[in-house]
């Protein structure tokens, strides 16, 4: 496994670990406050597709086929949300491209890095 997929890798597991433990503090701090809205089903939708990141990433570092597709079906289904989220709460979308840009770059270089070493996958 190269370095820079090692480094990938390793931003995308401590990357998902915060992401969930921020999102369900957020939203439980929106519960406390009685402020859910009709943006709650980002919270907890982002919380559990880190968690799948997270499950992702390991199957990647362990060599698995699943890793990989399991980390492209989470990282579309983020974009998504991400997306999605200006529907239902009036967000200026702007704020959301540099988001939108880092969930695009990293995922499209780690495709390129794990292409060139598919055959070594299990």
């Amino acid at each position: 496994m190269t370095l820079c997929l090692r480094i990938i890798l390793l931003y995308f597991a401590f990357g998902s670990t915060y992401l969930v433990f921020r999102y369900m503090s957020i939203y439980q701090d929106l519960v406390w406050q009685g402020r859910l809205g009709p943006l709650r089903w980002t919270f907890l939708a982002s919380a559990i597709l880190s968690v799948f990141t997270l499950i992702s990433v390991v199957g990647l570092w362990l060599k698995k086929k699943w890793g990989f597709f399991l980390f492209i079906i989470s990282q579309v289904l983020g974009l998504l949300v991400v997306v999605a989220t200006p529907l239902f709460e009036p967000i200026d979308f702007s704020a959301l491209l540099p988001q939108l840009m880092i969930g695009l770059l990293l995922p499209v270089i780690l495709i390129v890095l794990i292409a060139q070493k598919w055959h070594h996958l299990e």
